[in-house]
């Protein structure tokens, strides 16, 4: 009998589970004997309510409780998941991580608001524009300062995660620079990091060859690391 991994997908920040990444590992994991969901976040899409990316943190520790998973992100979903990563070592074996949104500051809102870093710190509100079939975002000043007070690259040193952990981003990502997950591919404790730079790849990735690719080999490893888990286990009887 093969080996069932539970797999959830969280989406990034203006984007929904109905992206190209969403979609394309219900077709990835169609084909294999995983178990696989995309994260529903609270509050999606609200003009009303300021997002906060604890908020998503703490929707995917709810999810994991009780139970071992792989997590898939994307953007600001990986800076949610890194932070559950750390906290729920149970529960979370794995972490796949495309583009991952760290070590960004209030510039990152100019990519798509022009002056819109300047606005935030003057006090303004803005909404997040949605990606195709996305959610639109309430943030502020606090909520972006939230945002990167609690990135697990703001502190000095190793950051303790220890599961594997793989990473693919795009050379020519204009949202979050690829040096970023470089730098975050050599702070991470786990003896298991792969990071695979997208040549000419922008923030927008898909499930595609190279993806697909990486996901196996990715996927391996989580089992390798399962499979060692259970023979100490058995050991240790």
């Amino acid at each position: 009998m093969r080996e069932v991994l539970n797999i959830l997908y969280c989406h990034g920040l203006g984007s929904s589970i109905n992206n190209r990444v969403g979609t394309g590992l219900v077709q990835y994991f169609r084909n294999t004997p995983h178990y696989f969901e995309r994260l529903l976040y609270r509050n999606p899409g609200s003009r009303n309510i300021l997002w906060n990316i604890s908020e998503w943190r703490e929707d995917i520790e709810k999810r994991v409780d009780g139970d071992e998973w792989v997590v898939i992100a994307s953007s600001a979903g990986c800076h949610a998941a890194l932070n559950a990563a750390k906290n729920r070592p149970q529960n979370i074996k794995g972490l796949f991580l495309f583009c991952p949104g760290v070590s960004l500051t209030f510039n990152y809102v100019d990519a798509f608001f022009p002056g819109g870093g300047a606005a935030l710190l003057k006090g303004k509100s803005l909404i997040h524009p949605a990606s195709r079939g996305g959610h639109e975002a309430l943030i502020n000043r606090e909520s972006l300062q939230h945002y990167l007070d609690t990135c697990v690259m703001k502190t000095e040193g190793p950051i303790d995660i220890q599961c594997p952990v793989s990473i693919v981003h795009g050379t020519r990502d204009e949202l979050v620079p690829c040096k970023n997950s470089i730098a975050l591919s050599k702070r991470l404790v786990s003896s298991d990091v792969d990071l695979t730079l997208i040549v000419d790849g922008s923030h927008y990735l898909s499930v595609d060859d190279i993806t697909k690719e990486k996901l196996d080999s990715f996927l391996a490893t989580v089992l390798r690391y399962k499979y060692r888990s259970k023979q100490r286990s058995c050991a240790k009887l």
